[in-house]
């Protein structure tokens, strides 16, 4: 009894991954800018038995801005399924049929939603990864989302679970960067003549570079480009 349930789930988790690939109607029929709506279609839905969701925040969609080789478009539902590392658009056609694609990683450049900034990269780790990028002066934070669908599994009880977020940092300077996982490692990155000053700083603020929100990286950035700065 407990393989065929696991292998029930398994199907459908691998069934909704299957069709989440194919091919929408052609742009043209549908009145669309082929610059922007030329994703497949998109389905990975999990059973309602999995705990948690694959995207970043919630299953809502927000209103958000993309670019894509160069060219803006802007008042766009966007989420953000950082399982399988897509950005998901949800729009209607000129004949009122509401379709959900997946945006081609290829060309996508970057995206701004709930008022964070991310960038499609490839340069970082293997493959075209998005992070969300913090930027200040010759200075930038780079923050890969990940979740992972985990089996849960006990006597007579088999079910799947996403894991909450996961967070891996990278400080980019120059045409460099590093991944980071403590202060020390941090530290190591930064300018030598201010690395005590850094090092204080963070202490003073309390400042531990794998919790940080979005506005102590900034401030922290903007303490190191007023650093140098001063120096020079």
């Amino acid at each position: 009894m407990l393989i065929i349930k696991i292998s029930l789930l398994l199907s459908s988790i691998i069934f909704l991954g299957n069709i989440a690939f194919a091919q929408p109607e052609s742009n043209s029929k549908l009145g669309l800018n082929s610059n922007l709506y030329n994703g497949k279609y998109y389905s990975y839905f999990l059973p309602s038995s999995v705990d948690g969701n694959q995207f970043l925040e919630s299953k809502e969609y927000s209103a958000a801005t993309v670019w894509k080789n160069g060219e803006g478009f802007e008042d766009l539902l966007l989420n953000y399924d950082v399982v399988n590392q897509q950005l998901i658009l949800k729009f209607k056609t000129s004949l009122g049929a509401e379709k959900v694609i997946a945006l081609s990683m290829a060309e996508l450049d970057s995206f701004l939603l709930s008022d964070k900034l991310f960038i499609s990269k490839s340069d970082i780790e293997d493959g075209q990864l998005i992070y969300h990028k913090i930027e200040y002066g010759d200075y930038s934070i780079y923050i890969y989302f990940h979740k992972e669908l985990k089996l849960q599994s006990q006597i007579n009880n088999v079910s799947y679970q996403v894991s909450k977020v996961n967070r891996t940092i990278y400080f980019a300077k120059d045409s460099s960067i590093n991944r980071i996982n403590k202060n020390r490692s941090f530290l190591k990155f930064v300018d030598k003549e201010s690395q005590n000053a850094i090092k204080k700083y963070m202490n003073f603020k309390k400042y531990k570079i794998q919790k940080m929100d979005d506005i102590q990286y900034l401030d922290l950035l903007r303490f190191m480009q007023k650093e140098i700065d001063e120096k020079h």
